[in-house]
């Protein structure tokens, strides 16, 4: 038979703690370096993320102020279009004049028409008269 005396006995359930806490602390220990890595990995994924986000949000805030700069170009454009050729020339007052001229002239073409017309019926209504 095998004799175990109490000092090997003693050693051997000291070992085997040991062995169990070395085992455990070893756990973890790998369990943390996972942990770690993982953290390690999504902190640097949401870093490209955010910086991804960023960059799309400085290229829309770009892409917008060229396209309000544009805007803004074409209508001082339109405006100074529209200065140089009707607000400030000689040519406005004087299409305005030659318009004037032309509303009296239709106005006094219009007075001859009714003129005539009213003629055309003074000589209908008298040749009614004396048909009847």
């Amino acid at each position: 038979m095998i004799e175990v005396s109490v000092v090997q006995l003693w050693l051997a359930v000291l070992t085997l703690i040991l062995g169990g806490v070395g085992a455990t602390v070893g756990a973890v220990w790998t369990i943390s370096n996972k942990i770690r890595d993982i953290e390690t990995s999504t902190d640097k994924k949401l870093k490209e993320h955010r910086e991804e986000a960023d960059q799309k949000l400085k290229d829309a805030q770009k892409e917008g102020d060229i396209k309000r700069d544009r805007i803004y170009k074409r209508f001082d454009e339109y405006k100074a279009h529209l200065e140089a050729n009707f607000v400030r020339r000689e040519m406005c007052g004087l299409m305005h004049d030659e318009t004037a001229k032309a509303v009296s002239r239709m106005a006094e073409e219009m007075s001859d028409v009714k003129r005539e017309l009213s003629e055309v019926k003074s000589i209908v209504i008298k040749l009614q008269a004396e048909k009847a």
